[in-house]
């Protein structure tokens, strides 16, 4: 039984203001009507109070079958005093005749296999059959032996019981799909948007890594360039705006190529960047004005694609706060291929600024590294060790 059938059974006015009171109403109008029309037809004469009485009984229990499902017990208990009430107001009644509320009686079985749970609509049928055996024998001699009177009643009062229940179970089978399938429904919208923001995410995290980069790289070089300048030595000037020119143009290339993600149209020729493209951006490093060597120990190996592109930005925003907040000495790139992880170290000489500074102002950078890592299952390490910053990333090769 759903919840809606729930709140109709304790909510009586939920129940006569809804369609399934309208129809119930209906239902018990026509019942009421036709156990009237069979009784007046082919019952007895109504000129006396026994058949009178009778005829109002059959009525009103008929008319409560509008009643709401809390009552259809009590309802259906009405039917079978109906059934014994009978033959005790009018007894010697001929065989043809049929039962007062016989039409009544059978929505009263449905109602109760309907709505009531199973224990409690048992008892309820078998009431009802038992009264139905009980007035035929007090109104009837049963010439024809009672297992035929037994079979009768309880077919007749089985048989729609067992339909209601039936009803009722496909109905509940109904809600249980349309319940399953608002579950699945939010569930899947629920997984878009998820998936919707890491993909934002990602995006994010690209730009801040790829761009600030470029960026860092354009300032300092821009700097060089404005002493170059006023110190007027050219070559140093041309440098400088090379390098500016260079880191520029690398900035636009990632900040079209994510727009084309975010349009969904990536180009297969630009694919982004992987730690094999390390050397080359370490180039762009010293270029700026930081030495930097690379150290590969292990075996190489293929990377997934997306841990590949991840380690690449994670050494990107390393060195770019190296630019940022390192003090221009020597910084190294350790990438140790282990057996079953790739280790990647980044380190550089910390600045004037408090190491607890520099780790505060990284922002966004550091964030993003975290996120990158917890992706792949892997751990972060970062801090002052002496005079340098180091920063290692530990990730499982089998993660993905």
């Amino acid at each position: 039984m759903g919840d809606a059938d729930v709140r109709l059974m304790a909510d009586p006015r939920l129940w006569l203001r809804g369609r399934f009171g309208l129809v119930a109403l209906g239902i018990a109008v026509i019942c009421a009507g036709t156990d009237a029309a069979v009784m007046l037809l082919f019952g007895p004469p109504m000129n006396k109070w026994r058949p009178i009485t009778l005829l109002i009984a059959a009525i009103v229990v008929d008319l409560a079958l509008a009643a709401p499902p809390r009552w259809v017990a009590w309802v259906a208990g009405a039917h079978a005093a109906v059934f014994i009430l009978s033959p005790l107001l009018m007894p010697g009644r001929p065989a043809t005749e049929p039962e007062v509320n016989n039409f009544g009686a059978l929505i009263a079985a449905f109602l109760a296999g309907a709505w009531l749970r199973n224990r409690p609509a048992g008892l309820v049928l078998a009431g009802l059959i038992a009264a139905g055996v009980i007035g035929h024998g007090i109104e009837r001699d049963p010439q024809s032996g009672w297992d035929l009177i037994i079979l009768t009643s309880s077919a007749s009062i089985l048989l729609p019981g067992l339909v209601g229940r039936l009803t009722i179970t496909h109905r509940t089978y109904l809600a249980d799909l349309e319940r399953r399938t608002e579950r699945l429904t939010r569930e899947r919208e629920i997984a878009i948007r998820e998936a919707v923001a890491d993909d934002r995410g990602a995006l994010a995290r690209d730009l801040h890594d790829g761009l600030s980069h470029h960026m860092s790289a354009i300032s300092i070089h821009a700097g060089a360039a404005r002493l170059a300048l006023a110190d007027s030595p050219p070559g140093g000037a041309q440098q400088a705006l090379t390098s500016v020119e260079s880191a520029s143009r690398s900035a636009m290339l990632d900040l079209r190529r994510l727009l084309d993600l975010l349009h969904g149209q990536p180009e297969e020729s630009d694919r982004q960047a992987g730690l094999g493209s390390v050397e080359e951006l370490l180039v762009g490093v010293r270029a700026a004005g930081l030495p930097v060597t690379l150290t590969v120990t292990g075996a190489e190996r293929e990377l997934p694609a997306s841990l590949d592109v991840a380690l690449y930005r994670i050494v990107q925003e390393a060195l770019t706060n190296a630019l940022r907040h390192g003090n221009g000495d020597n910084a190294r790139v350790n990438i140790d291929y282990e057996a079953d992880a790739i280790l990647v170290a980044v380190t550089n000489g910390l600045g004037e600024r408090p190491a607890a500074g520099w780790q505060t102002s990284m922002g966004r950078g550091l964030a993003g590294i975290c996120s990158r890592v917890r992706l792949f299952g892997g751990e972060v390490g970062c801090g002052p060790e002496g005079a340098t910053w180091q920063l290692r990333v530990r990730v499982p090769l089998d993660a993905e």
